[in-house]
């Protein structure tokens, strides 16, 4: 199935999910708490040296300045909103990020469950440092971890998520290999977010290769992101909001 208006939508899962995204809205409370985080930043004018694993920026230099690399951040704006009420609506136990960068993402995750244990982990150690260094400022409590993605889920990675969010690399073979190592730390109802199925080819062929693949009976196409999960009592539907 491929619907891509919300009352067309047969599954009472993916119409909750729709549903809730489309109605909650983003308190004051909440806006003013990112306004502090993102002052912090958009205030820095520290440059640092960038230790790119994945397929590097599109715009920036490996030499960058705090500010611009968080003027440049794919997680601000509505993608925080979104990261924000997906948590909010998982009410999950425990988080994966794979890619720290600032942090907004973690911090609009943690937000969404204040409760939740969340694992960042991110390869750019001056990254990773000034992120500890705005999430700290922010009060948010993560664990963090300085590695590659696949090196932490081969020596590091334990017990199961309920939420695992994939942000960067952006390469369709690596986020393959990195969605089948993920799998057995996942659970059924384990949500997995893929950030920027269309960044390029490769991403968005990736991207179709999870759709049709056994492993997810359930996968929503939101346009910037796609979501999966498991869930193998449901019948496999595929889905296309905006």
């Amino acid at each position: 199935m491929n619907s891509k208006k919300r009352h067309g939508i047969h599954s009472p899962f993916v119409y909750e999910i729709s549903d809730f995204l489309s109605k909650k809205k983003i308190s004051k409370a909440l806006k003013s708490e990112r306004k502090g985080f993102y002052k912090n930043y958009l205030e820095d004018k520290t440059t640092i040296s960038i230790t790119d694993f994945g397929a590097g920026s599109k715009k920036m230099e490996n030499k960058r300045r705090i500010c611009d690399i968080f003027k440049n951040s794919s997680s601000r704006g509505k993608t925080a909103n979104f990261l924000y009420k997906l948590s909010l609506f998982a009410k999950p136990q425990r988080i994966l990020e794979l890619g720290t960068s600032l942090g907004v993402g973690t911090f609009h995750l943690k937000k969404g469950c204040p409760t939740a244990e969340l694992i960042t982990i991110e390869a750019c150690e001056n990254t990773l440092n000034k992120a500890k260094e705005g999430l700290i400022f922010a009060g948010i409590k993560a664990d963090f971890h300085l590695a590659s993605f696949e090196g932490y889920i081969k020596d590091e990675i334990a017990g199961s998520f309920d939420i695992i969010y994939i942000d960067g690399h952006h390469d369709g073979n690596a986020l393959l290999r990195y969605i089948t190592l993920l799998l057995p730390y996942a659970t059924p109802e384990t949500m997995f977010i893929i950030d920027d199925i269309r960044w390029s080819k490769s991403m968005y062929d990736a991207w179709e290769k999870v759709i049709n693949s056994v492993d997810f009976h359930v996968t929503i196409d939101f346009f910037r992101f796609g979501i999966a999960f498991q869930r193998k009592h449901q019948e496999k539907e595929h889905f296309v909001l905006r």
